[in-house]
């Protein structure tokens, strides 16, 4: 299993899920902890707040990843 940029980039800086969550206070736990395993698709927002927690561009975030969309 291939891990997912967000995981990636969290490990890179050395943060836990739980450090993560810290950093974007938008973003619950279980949201974070179901989009390291690849297993839940984030809102454009949701990207936003974890990109900016991480110093990345968004883009950058979202490699490889679905986002869902809201009408």
């Amino acid at each position: 299993m291939s891990r997912t940029a967000l995981r990636r980039l969290r490990e890179e800086r050395g943060l836990s899920q739980s450090d993560l969550a810290r950093r974007a206070p938008q973003v619950s736990l279980s949201t974070i902890k179901l989009l390291d395993r690849g297993v839940h698709k984030p809102t454009a927002t949701t990207m936003l707040h974890l990109a900016r927690a991480l110093n990345v561009d968004p883009g950058e975030l979202m490699e490889g990843m679905e986002v869902e969309t809201t009408a």
